[in-house]
């Protein structure tokens, strides 16, 4: 954040609003000025980074805002002391010997001073006053580009507006987990509530808004970067205007996220656990996709983030990696988990844990010492896949299969009956399709069955038997042929040198 002096801000009807600065030129060049003189700077007092900025306000008309840069830079910065001897000590020595009365002046003084050091007068000199804020040395500056000192600016306006905050209202559609151990870790209350697909997110202050503490509002400015690491996300504050006392609203969204820092972060697990987890998972075909910190799950007016979610015909699993934490934390996530309710969620808990109430929860538990057993995920998953198609099949038992055409393809019959692909074809291969057969994933006419037959008796190379399957509208033609009876005399790995015969 900013200082409050330094705060720039536009009012206009009840609304509040920073006085955000764009890309274009003149701000741009504004910024790589200021940068330059930081830069040009290195190995100087910091009398001379002042001096330059000083001489730069004079040019630009809005002072707060080349002081707003500045600071930023300024603590991008390292400023350090330069001196031979220790300066406190140096004015220690110093004095006491100016105190005496056959040293007279302050050079007299310094020399004295000098020999007792073992330094040279010039050394003692520099020394005296070298911690003086303006007499540091600036030893290293981390540099940026102008565009991104425009964003970091534009972050801190918001930021030091929120320093007034009351309440913020807020909705982001994904980052829940960082955003809500951000609320946690700031001691910030809140509430929430669904609409749709969308959450909205209320964060209230424990005081009444004439007592705000000034903590509030530095926890709630430290939450802003945090919501801006989502894909799409809106703020509503109320904002307390000292000045009059009266409450403005602060509104701001995704639609300007070019005005800020990419916040974006590479993946970062909570656990070693979960990222071994997640990457072990992803290497089996399961047929789940799985998606690390989904939506959260509402229990009562607090939530549960699930670690991940996994996800197939449009069934959702959660899975929830309990590792080892406080009592009180144990305590808290059972109590949440008995408020879910129907949910489907898998729990994955640590054997180290002496806490017997998980046996209580209606939920598939499955018990990890080092690291979780992928194999039994799986497992578990496998079951719920089986539940889902049979339960589809037993809905589909009374309803015929409207089937026509020479070749069919599974998965149009499963988008038209609104029914797994693996459903589908565990159904089809339990009830006899007149007329039909089913080869791979396509129900082949007996007609255009009987057809490819004729025509492949004269054929003997496996690669002109392919091509004369796939011409007729077959897309699997070794299963084709094996339900034709034949089988293939491979030569090598080579197709064009393979051949089929009838078997006897």
């Amino acid at each position: 954040m900013l200082p409050a002096e330094l705060l720039r801000t536009r009012l206009h009807k009840g609304e509040v609003r920073p006085a955000f600065i764009s890309k274009q030129d003149e701000y741009l060049k504004l910024a790589a000025n200021i940068i330059g003189i930081f830069t040009s700077c290195l190995g100087k007092k910091k009398a001379c980074v002042k001096q330059n900025i000083t001489e730069l306000e004079e040019d630009i008309f809005d002072y707060k805002l080349v002081r707003g840069l500045s600071l930023l830079l300024e603590r991008r910065s390292v400023f350090e002391v330069n001196a031979a001897i220790e300066p406190a000590r140096a004015r220690s020595i110093v004095f006491e010997i100016a105190s005496r009365s056959e040293f007279t002046d302050r050079a007299s003084s310094i020399a004295e001073a000098a020999k007792i050091l073992g330094v040279s007068y010039a050394e003692v000199e520099r020394s005296l006053f070298a911690d003086l804020d303006e007499e540091l040395i600036l030893t290293s500056f981390q540099s940026i580009s102008p565009e991104e000192l425009v964003e970091q600016y534009n972050l801190s306006l918001a930021q030091t507006l929120l320093f007034r905050c009351i309440k913020i209202d807020f909705t982001i559609s994904d980052n829940w987990k960082r955003v809500f151990s951000a609320i946690k870790r700031n001691g910030l209350m809140y509430s929430i509530q669904k609409s749709g697909d969308s959450y909205t997110v209320s964060v209230d202050g424990p005081l009444s808004i004439f007592k705000m503490s000034e903590k509030y509002g530095t926890s709630i400015a430290k939450l802003l970067p945090e919501i801006m690491n989502s894909v799409e996300w809106k703020i509503q504050a109320d904002i307390l205007w000292k000045s009059t006392n009266r409450i403005l609203k602060f509104t701001l969204d995704s639609s300007e996220t070019d005005l800020f820092p990419k916040l974006r972060n590479l993946e970062n697990y909570d656990s070693s656990v979960e990222q071994s987890f997640s990457e072990e998972f992803s290497a089996y075909d399961s047929g789940w996709s799985i998606r690390r910190e989904p939506e959260p799950l509402l229990t009562g007016s607090s939530v549960i983030i699930p670690d991940f979610s996994f996800e197939r015909y449009g069934k959702r699993v959660y899975f929830e990696i309990v590792g080892f934490w406080t009592k009180e934390y144990l305590e808290n996530k059972i109590r949440k988990l008995k408020m879910l309710g129907n949910v489907d969620i898998i729990l994955a808990v640590n054997k180290e844990l002496s806490c017997s109430k998980f046996e209580e929860l209606p939920y598939d538990i499955i018990y990890y010492k080092n690291k979780v057993p992928v194999n039994a995920v799986i497992e578990k998953l496998r079951k719920i896949k089986e539940d889902i198609e049979n339960r589809e099949i037993d809905n589909m038992k009374n309803i015929p299969l409207d089937i026509s055409g020479e070749v069919v393809e599974l998965k149009d019959v499963a988008t038209k009956y609104s029914i797994s692909l693996d459903g589908l074809r565990k159904l089809v291969e339990s009830r006899r399709i007149e007329g039909y057969v089913l080869i791979g994933d396509s129900l082949v006419s007996q007609t255009k069955l009987q057809v490819i037959a004729s025509k492949i008796k004269e054929v003997k190379k496996l690669s002109d038997a392919i091509n004369l399957i796939e011409e007729n509208g077959v897309m699997y033609p070794y299963e084709l042929l094996k339900e034709l009876g034949y089988k293939v005399r491979w030569a090598g790995l080579s197709v064009d040198d393979s051949t089929i015969e009838a078997n006897p």
